[in-house]
């Protein structure tokens, strides 16, 4: 999972987010349109097969692929799990 907060001094990062790795992919894509640099593709491709594994398998806050129609699924009470990090009254 990748960040989606990152506090200022020694605290820790928050990883409780659904779509920043999909961001990460987006952004990669994006990379590669402009560059053209197979290397770093090449390069990550182990990561990146990772990332989709773990999303396969499930991550942590129930976030994970629903198996029924391959949609990217998320659920945690208290955790608004978007990169907006979004809640209304107090709900997700």
């Amino acid at each position: 999972m990748l960040p989606n907060l990152f506090p200022e001094g020694e605290q820790d990062g928050l990883y409780h987010t659904a779509d920043a790795t999909l961001w990460y992919f987006h952004a990669l894509d994006r990379y590669y349109r402009a560059t053209a640099d197979r290397d770093l593709l090449i390069e990550l491709q182990p990561v990146l097969r990772s990332i989709l594994d773990r999303h396969v398998r499930g991550t942590r806050f129930g976030i994970g692929v629903d198996r029924r129609d391959g949609l990217l699924r998320a659920a945690a009470d208290g955790y608004p799990l978007t990169w907006m990090d979004a809640k209304v009254e107090g709900g997700s």
